[in-house]
């Protein structure tokens, strides 16, 4: 004890003396704890500008990262310092230091949206610790800016927290639709609250919402319903996201949904291409009509462009599926009034 007292006497006088003090002192915080830790505040009585460089060192080197010391003298120093102690915090920052040193450092020291958000993007990168996973769940719950929120609930699901499942659960309800996404996709990693993730497919107001719970249903049975229903969703990207997962999924009981949108003359390009991949995956039977309507459409005088480009995926097609089909297309693509994308694709 008498030795331990001794120490720290030495260190605070340490704390009283010139810049070659401020020297000894940031190399003696590099130490692990107890004499690393009881250096930090007599370094404190140092000019911040001399004492942030000397603490964001100590945080980098081995160890420092999980010192809390360090972290409250940074954000001590930093609060009282002036232009040159931030600058030196931004410099080394922007030299990219390891992401545990650059996570705790911003931890001393989130004061306002850069850094906070500095730090949740850090954080995305690094194993789940319980102190850090509450301090995100705590930012996707209380922060005011929707990119904060959303940001650490992507956070919690790329580090795989423990409790991501229930900061999900409370995220679907977030006023902010790219929050309810990243809540959405929680829900999908952990293959979790089908219940849920129907309701949204169906019935959020955004489309990127309804499109991110159809792709987390796609693979469930109890949600193939639902993915069959966005099929005929208002959004051109819900109706193509569905289509994309009734490929994936297989499901041959679909192709009447599908077929319609393969004869639906304003069909969006980007649907009608999924519906002639799902015919072409699912080698489905009977659906010669639809993917030459899809070709005659490209073909008509003055067609429009995109009409055209979706022409010649549907003639590429007919030539895989073969027999009468190709060959009705083949005539109709050799037409020399034929746009010249549609003849190349023949």
């Amino acid at each position: 004890l008498e030795v331990e007292l001794a120490r720290k006497h030495r260190l605070e006088a340490l704390g009283t003396l010139g810049p070659r003090a401020a020297e000894y002192l940031g190399e003696l915080i590099r130490e692990p704890a107890p004499v690393g830790d009881d250096a930090v505040r007599p370094l404190l009585r140092h000019p911040p500008a001399q004492a942030v460089p000397a603490l964001l060192a100590a945080i980098e080197a081995p160890g420092g990262s999980d010192r809390p010391t360090l972290r409250e003298g940074l954000a001590r120093s930093l609060a009282r310092g002036d232009g040159e102690a931030r600058g030196a915090f931004e410099s080394w920052a922007d030299a990219e230091p390891p992401l545990g040193a650059l996570a705790s450092a911003l931890r001393g020291r989130a004061e306002d949206f850069a850094d906070v958000w500095r730090l949740v993007r850090a954080a995305r990168d690094l194993p789940s610790a319980p102190e850090v996973d509450a301090w995100l769940a705590s930012i996707a719950r209380d922060a005011d800016e929707w990119m904060l929120r959303a940001a650490a609930v992507q956070a919690l699901e790329r580090r795989e927290a423990p409790d991501r499942l229930a900061v999900a659960q409370a995220a679907l309800g977030d006023d902010y639709p790219r929050v309810r996404v990243q809540a959405v996709r929680i829900l999908d990693q952990l293959d979790e609250g089908d219940d849920r993730l129907i309701e949204l497919a169906g019935a959020d107001s955004w489309p990127m919402v309804r499109e991110a719970a159809v792709e987390a249903l796609w693979s469930r049975p109890a949600g193939r319903d639902a993915v069959r229903r966005a099929a005929r969703d208002r959004s051109p990207r819900v109706r193509t996201t569905a289509i994309r997962g009734l490929t994936r999924a297989g499901d041959e009981e679909a192709w009447p949904l599908v077929r319609a949108r393969l004869a639906d003359g304003d069909e969006w390009p980007q649907v009608t291409v999924a519906a002639l991949r799902y015919v072409r995956t699912l080698c489905v039977e009977g659906a010669e009509e639809s993917v030459l309507a899809v070709l005659r459409r490209g073909l008509e005088p003055d067609a429009w462009a995109p009409d055209v480009d979706v022409a010649a995926v549907a003639v590429d097609l007919a030539l895989v599926l073969g027999g009468e089909l190709a060959e009705t297309a083949t005539r109709l693509a050799s037409r020399p009034d034929a746009p010249a994308q549609v003849r190349a694709a023949l």
